[in-house]
């Protein structure tokens, strides 16, 4: 017997130790990787960005120098002509007498040089009378050149205009394909040698800092660094003192006040943005106080014991350090031109960071999550009560619900969807499926559902089918199929009649009863027809003035009919290079010039980072993605969190970061969606495992 019980404890020792080793393998393993993809990402940044400076003779302020430069593809020329048929990405001259008219939406400037991209011309050449004029539409100056297949390069004769127009004489009957036209102010650099000297550049920058790092070991002071132990500190200093203000109010008073302060946080967003108060400097100040205020508020109210230091020793907290580090120091060398752009770094690393720090100190750190939870929940049914009282649809029109845009509201529907998703996950986790207990949670992802195809959202309709994807998956892999189908019964049952309901409610109940509210810029994305939406004009974001369509359609429609990427990418792909061809190294003081203004995005979140606070960005940029999507994995597979917000973190990651990369989406303090992003990543700074720091 006693030897039985020897080898019991010999065996169960062999195998913790096993289990420990393998875990200390796996961890080393994982380190390795991470270092090897922060040194590829840096060599490939640092071999593109010296190529472009060396190829066009770029600087600092400016890696790829071109000069000022307007490219037109074809998604917009087509909007553009008179007596001119498009069919078959084919243009074919109709009249004795045809026009294209390019509007660089811009001031007068001395365009110098022009190059065309023509394919499938059924003639030797074209001769176009090109007539240059200035923003008020005066006569300039005028040109004739003979258009030829292929890419040429003209000379024009150094007019200062803004507007040009290719007039067409008796030329009917002629057909060509434009893949783009480009004016610009200097001679166009020949940059075909520029891939080949990004790869040179970035196998001589992968050595350089492969022997830099190997020399840092090798003679370099050893030792595992804290990261964040600095930020704790002060966190710690403040928090301790709320706290002893605070010890003494009672539990139920505590979460009541943070409910309402998130709720708070959530209207206020919606209506600054649906009035723009965010992005005008006379208010914006006001707008970051009260947010501000409100997370502070938040972050005392849960403090109930004193704080301790956490461990922060992990991926997605230093490239979150790292990140906001730099986007200091590039406002600090970089003034930037709008306050909204100014100083995130500071607000997110010192109030943001300071109600991380809380909820990682918390004992039940669900708690706060739920607190989350239910004002989200609140502020939806106030939302769907908002558009059913006041926003009527329009006929012919995507709908907007409370915001301005279509996209954006699309994009809240598909994160409460996933908030939805996650309340039925708790029971259908149950011993016992209780119907009446998933049927509101079942109507609420039912209503969601309904606004986000009202919506015609394209993204966040493909984000949400990931995020749901992923759900489902969880439920097979822990073998909850029977208890899924009775919840996706329940949505399905729900779906028609409160599908029904709410089409008769936003059609009927604003015009009988005479409530309807139209926001100052209520049809300003409208107005664009869907052609519009597909081929990528100014507004990216656009409506159908047509008989509207299902999205399956507008995406299928989308994939068979753009032969072009940037058709595909509904003219995003003009907005990505302008925004890669003005990289730097400290960032810009606004946003960059696209078809003229300033205004536009570049519609890809890790591009506006690059570009505004510089191209290194990118690094910790990418990271703290990965990060983040390797800890809401972890957390959704951990034994100790199966609960019902298991999936939460995984879901609205998901989401987030597919939209974030056609639209830029992360833009501090702005969105509703970005508050869930990012205090959930903050929720998975550290975990319970982690913490003997």
């Amino acid at each position: 017997m006693a030897f039985i019980l020897k080898s019991e404890r010999f065996a169960i020792h062999y195998r913790e130790k096993f289990m420990s080793g393998n875990t200390d393998v796996l961890m080393k393993t994982k380190i390795f990787l991470v270092k090897i993809c922060i040194w590829i990402l840096f060599s490939i940044i640092t071999g593109i960005s010296c190529a472009a400076w060396y190829v066009t003779g770029g600087n600092i302020t400016q890696f790829y120098n071109r000069g000022d430069s307007l490219q037109f593809y074809t998604e917009k020329i087509v909007n553009n002509l008179q007596n001119i048929s498009f069919e078959n990405e084919k243009f074919i001259i109709q009249g004795d007498t045809a026009q294209i008219v390019f509007d660089s939406l811009n001031k007068n400037n001395q365009w110098n040089y022009l190059k065309t991209d023509l394919y499938n011309m059924n003639c030797d050449s074209i001769t176009a009378q090109i007539v240059f004029y200035d923003r008020t539409w005066q006569n300039v100056g005028e040109q004739e050149l003979n258009l030829m297949e292929g890419e040429n390069l003209y000379q024009l004769n150094g007019e200062s205009f803004s507007k040009v127009v290719f007039c067409f004489e008796n030329e009917q009957g002629k057909e060509f394909s434009i893949n783009k036209f480009e004016i610009s102010t200097d001679k166009m650099k020949d940059d075909e040698k520029l891939p080949a000297v990004s790869v040179l550049f970035s196998i001589i920058c992968m050595i350089i800092t492969g022997i830099l790092y190997w020399l840092k070991i090798r003679y370099g002071r050893k030792g595992n660094y804290k990261w964040g132990r600095g930020l704790q500190s002060i966190y710690i200093l403040v928090g301790n003192e709320i706290w002893r203000k605070l010890r003494n109010v009672p539990e139920k008073m505590r979460n009541f006040i943070s409910i309402f302060l998130f709720l708070v946080m959530f209207i206020f967003l919606s209506f600054i943005n649906v009035y723009g108060l965010f992005f005008k400097k006379m208010t914006h100040a006001y707008t970051m106080f009260v947010l501000i205020g409100c997370m502070l508020l938040i972050a005392g109210l849960n403090i109930r014991k004193p704080l301790k230091y956490r461990n922060w020793n992990n991926l997605l907290v230093i490239s979150w350090i790292v990140l906001w580090v730099l986007t200091c120091i590039s406002d600090f060398i970089v003034t930037k031109k709008s306050a909204y752009f100014s100083f995130y770094g500071y607000f997110i690393l010192f109030p943001t960071g300071f109600l991380f720090f809380v909820w990682n100190n918390q004992e039940n750190r669900e708690k706060m999550l739920w607190q989350l939870l239910k004002a989200l929940e609140i502020t939806f049914v106030l939302c769907v009560v908002y558009c059913l009282m006041f926003r009527p649809e329009t006929d012919g029109y995507r709908y907007k619900g409370f915001y301005t845009n279509p996209n954006p509201f699309g994009l809240y529907m598909a994160v409460m969807i996933g908030v939805f998703l996650c309340e039925i996950d708790y029971y259908i986790k149950c011993k016992e499926v209780k119907i009446l207990k998933i049927l509101p949670y079942a109507i609420g992802l039912t209503t969601a559902f309904f606004f986000l195809k009202k919506t015609q959202s394209t993204t966040a309709t493909l984000a949400i089918l990931c995020g749901a994807l992923c759900w489902g998956i969880e439920k097979i892999l822990k073998r909850h199929m029977k208890k899924t189908m009775i919840a996706v019964m329940c949505f399905v049952i729900c779906y028609i009649p409160v599908s029904m309901g709410l089409q008769w409610g936003i059609t009927n109940i604003s015009e009988a009863i005479g409530t309807q509210i139209v926001y100052p810029v209520d049809y300003e994305y409208a107005s664009v027809r869907d052609l519009d939406d597909l081929t990528g004009t100014i507004h990216v974001y656009a409506a159908e003035r047509e008989d509207m369509s299902q999205t399956s359609q507008r995406i299928r429609q989308k994939l068979l009919n753009s032969n072009s990427i940037n058709g595909l990418f509904s003219g995003r792909l003009y907005h990505y290079s302008t925004y890669l061809s003005q990289m730097n190294l400290f960032g810009h003081t606004k946003r960059a010039t696209v078809y003229g203004s300033n205004i536009n995005s570049a519609h890809n979140g890790v591009l506006a980072y690059a570009h505004m606070y510089g191209v290194y960005i990118i690094v910790p940029y990418i990271m703290m993605f990965v990060g983040y999507f390797s800890r809401a994995v972890r957390y959704c597979k951990s034994a100790e969190n199966r609960n019902y917000y298991a999936c939460l973190p995984l879901i609205i990651y998901v989401v987030f970061f597919l939209e974030n990369m056609m639209d830029n989406v992360d833009i501090p303090f702005h969105w509703i969606v970005w508050f869930v992003f990012i205090l959930l990543g903050g929720f998975l700074f550290s975990m319970r495992e982690e913490e003997k720091v």
